[in-house]
């Protein structure tokens, strides 16, 4: 068989599961707080990580994605550098930001029916469990360490 592959200077997403991650945020009402400042921003970052990027400096490349902004049922999707500048405004409300992210978690377990696997007679719950490394070169935090691609990353561990 024969490939044709052209190439383009258009910018292309992927939107695979991006409309997906909307609907579970606006079923566990994540963001819907009021007491929460700057949800456009959260839900921004979420509707980023969900797709494997690390980085709100990466905020540029859905910027002008219709798609990720109508999943995520947002007005606009912020620039990179309104991002940051939130960010650092919200470090002051972290503990409330943890609790939404944790009330969002629960919410969302809890409308979630767990199917064990049987296997000889025992039942076990499938975890997906990996990492997403987040650049901190030149941070100097504990725990950071060089991946092969020889930047200095964070690795929190995530599971599913």
């Amino acid at each position: 068989m024969d490939y044709v592959i052209d190439s383009t200077t258009d910018k292309i997403n992927s939107t695979g599961g991006i409309a997906l991650v909307g609907k579970i945020i606006e079923g566990i009402g994540f963001g819907n707080n009021s007491k929460l400042k700057h949800p456009a921003v959260l839900k921004s970052i979420v509707g980023l990580f969900s797709q494997g990027r690390t980085s709100f400096e990466e905020m540029d490349l859905v910027r002008e994605d219709t798609f990720f902004r109508d999943s995520l049922n947002l007005a606009y999707v912020p620039a990179k550098e309104t991002v940051r500048l939130y960010l650092v405004k919200m470090t002051p409300y972290k503990d409330k930001i943890n609790t939404e992210v944790d009330n969002s978690v629960i919410r969302l377990l809890k409308s979630t029916t767990l199917t064990p696997i049987e296997i000889e007679d025992r039942k076990y719950i499938p975890v997906d469990i990996d990492t997403s490394p987040m650049d901190n070169s030149k941070s100097h935090k504990e725990g950071v360490s060089r991946t092969y691609k020889q930047f200095d990353v964070f690795h929190p561990i995530f599971s599913l």
